[in-house]
């Protein structure tokens, strides 16, 4: 059985508060998080954008997020690649990391960014569609992934209710 879990943060300045509070509700960093692991922080970066146009994952989701696992984790990257349509490569994700404001974020919790752009191909031959998958490199040279969507939102309406990841 699925369980959902909702903690209530009407505005950015309380993010930290409020994940650590849904956390526990969870179980605790530890229940996702084993001391000495290296993370990967996959937050919606779909293009160089404003906070304030809410297209990407908000930079204080991903400041609490670090410090709260950084307490046991042994390191923790930010690990993502644009949308469609943009290059994956360093200058992409330096301007990518820098407008979104994730840069500041990752500074302010000790999150290292990843210029790594390069990938593996993982082989799924018993996928009836899909029978190989392109992994980025960090998200493989980790322990533990956390992905940090975003509720999608698009422009012919507020919300969708789908989860941009």
């Amino acid at each position: 059985m699925s369980q959902v879990y909702i903690v209530r943060c009407p505005d950015y300045s309380q993010v930290h508060v409020k994940l650590a509070e849904l956390i526990e509700m969870m179980g605790g960093v530890e229940k996702f998080v084993k001391p000495n692991q290296r993370i990967a922080l996959k937050p919606n970066l779909l293009l160089a954008a404003d906070q304030e146009k809410a297209a990407t994952t908000h930079p204080s989701l991903l400041a609490a997020t670090g410090k709260i696992f950084g307490k046991v984790a042994h390191s923790i990257v930010l690990a993502e690649s644009p949308g469609s349509g943009y290059a994956y490569d360093k200058k992409t994700l330096e301007k990518t990391y820098q407008v979104c404001g994730m840069a500041d974020a990752a500074k302010d919790a000790g999150i290292e960014l990843n210029y790594d752009t390069s990938f593996e191909t993982l082989s799924f031959p018993e996928g009836k569609l899909v029978k190989r998958f392109e992994i980025i490199t960090p998200i493989l040279r980790c322990d533990s992934y956390i992905n940090l969507c975003k509720l999608k939102t698009h422009g012919l309406m507020f919300m969708t209710g789908g989860i941009k990841h």
